[in-house]
């Protein structure tokens, strides 16, 4: 699979992603070993976004060139996102690792979701 983190990167210029005057509601004490509570609650800020629909945080990031929209429509979507991917986890059996293992498959999920969003073969399911 080719590398394409250069262009993706190159499509965000001009881009902002300022979140002054917010911190991490629960910060990491060790990158390294994480609790399932860091993990589950990694984008959840203080104090609280502005409330509006999610869809409309999308909408003014694209619209603002602002990636902080983005990061509070995660921190409005974390605990739905994290529902989920607890109950494929459980389901499968996957419950029984550690936080770090958690962390990776709530990423791979989290990655999935968004790209399968763009692509066209997914758009077609789901029409």
């Amino acid at each position: 699979m080719k590398d394409n983190r250069d262009k993706q990167m190159a499509q965000l210029a001009g881009w902002t992603w300022d979140l002054s005057g917010y911190a991490a509601k629960v910060p990491f004490y060790n990158a390294d070993d994480l609790t399932m509570r860091e993990v589950q609650n990694v984008f959840q800020l203080d104090p609280e976004p502005p409330q509006m629909e999610l869809n409309d945080y999308i909408r003014e990031a694209v619209r603002h060139k602002d990636l902080a929209y983005f990061s509070f429509f995660l921190h409005h979507f974390e605990k739905r996102l994290n529902g989920v991917i607890y109950r494929f986890l459980t389901r499968s059996g996957y419950d029984r690792y550690d936080p770090g293992f958690w962390t990776t498959s709530w990423k791979s999920c989290k990655c999935c979701c968004f790209a399968c969003r763009g692509s066209t073969r997914c758009r077609k399911q789901n029409s």
